[in-house]
């Protein structure tokens, strides 16, 4: 989410302050104190595709061709449809790609992370196992 920092995480940081400028801290007499973590999400092809080249965006559409995280609308069977494509500039190529991706694919799946394809950092790994191990 492009507004936490600008929203949530102030409005946090306000709370274990204890500001009393409304909501539920005025209304219970919140005086402040406590923390919080979060965490952000690994993105997987919208990261990719942000550096993609043209020989990438090319390389990503042929490998889209087989996988189960395309959407069903793309009908990749399309008589000259790779042509297209290819005739498509960068950035229209990258809006195209994006677009065909399955949604539930734009962030690494917690299944995925060990997968040596992303690179997951150690402390990554760690902090998603302790938080998965809570609610599993």
């Amino acid at each position: 989410m492009d507004y936490i920092e600008s929203i949530a995480v102030r409005r946090l940081k306000m709370v274990i302050n204890g500001e009393q400028e409304g909501g539920a801290s005025k209304e219970i007499n919140w005086s402040g104190g406590g923390s919080f973590i979060y965490t952000e999400l690994a993105e997987s092809i919208p990261s990719f595709l942000s550096n993609a080249d043209e020989r990438a965006c090319t390389f990503l559409w042929n490998e889209l061709k087989k996988s189960p995280y395309t959407s069903y609308r793309v009908d990749f069977d399309k008589e000259d449809a790779d042509l297209e494509f290819e005739q498509l500039s960068l950035e229209d190529k990258k809006q195209i790609l994006f677009n065909i991706i399955d949604k539930n694919m734009y962030y690494i799946p917690y299944s995925e992370i060990d997968n040596e394809d992303f690179t997951i950092s150690k402390g990554d790994k760690a902090m998603s196992r302790m938080f998965y191990s809570r609610i599993e």
